[in-house]
């Protein structure tokens, strides 16, 4: 299909594209979902102790934090954390806990980055008040 893609826009705008380098995207996206894991982690964790009410239970082993774009999943037997878009059935990012391995990193866009920033932004302002009145999270 992709050979057909390119075939068609080569011939009806006479555009030439570049060859796909596979190693280069699935690097890129490696790079992207190493920034968002450690936020993920990080904000599930800080929701699961402060808002434990926000964390659902969908299976024995499977809590499930929702929020308007991003669903982060917990699987206590494997000790992996997933993080999907809500609207959306694919997983972006699994990630290992034991070992810290990111086992699965696809479909991560700049937008997905700035969000996860942003969500950083407000962890860090949340402990930085917490630490200021000295209330440990």
């Amino acid at each position: 299909m992709a050979i057909l893609a390119e075939r068609l826009v080569k011939m009806d705008l006479g555009i030439e594209l570049g060859k796909w380098n596979y190693q280069q995207l699935q690097q890129e996206q490696m790079q992207r979902a190493a920034t968002i894991a450690p936020i993920a982690r990080l904000f599930f964790g800080q929701q699961a102790t402060a808002y434990p009410q926000s964390i659902r239970t969908e299976k024995e082993n499977l809590f499930v934090l929702e929020s308007s774009n991003y669903q982060i999943s917990f699987n206590s037997t494997t000790q992996s954390l997933t993080v999907a878009r809500t609207n959306e059935k694919l997983t972006l990012i699994r990630l290992t806990l034991a070992s810290n391995q990111i086992e699965t990193a696809r479909g991560i866009t700049n937008e997905d980055i700035a969000r996860w920033q942003q969500i950083q932004t407000a962890i860090d302002s949340t402990i930085r008040q917490s630490t200021d009145r000295g209330i440990e999270l």
